[in-house]
């Protein structure tokens, strides 16, 4: 349990500061193909990281508690379509 499917590559960067966060999701979205995920530690940065992603021409959505389940699943289901 707790292993990724062969079909996707995790990669774990650890950075402490904003700039550093957007500098590293930045160089992700350029070197990698959508899907891709970022987990964020609170449902409010979940959305901000959503609506800069959105600025900057990425589309994204967002999954987490706050959000009914509906809407989670319909999120998941676009995520795995890619």
């Amino acid at each position: 349990g707790g292993n990724a499917a062969k079909t996707v590559t995790q990669e774990v960067r650890w950075v402490t500061s904003e700039n550093q966060k957007r500098s590293q999701i930045e160089s992700i979205l350029r070197e990698q193909e959508p899907p891709i995920i970022v987990f964020c530690n609170q449902k409010g940065t979940c959305d901000q990281v959503s609506k800069w992603l959105d600025s900057i021409d990425h589309s994204s959505t967002v999954i987490h508690g706050s959000k009914v389940q509906e809407h989670r699943m319909e999120n998941l289901g676009m995520f795995k379509d890619g």
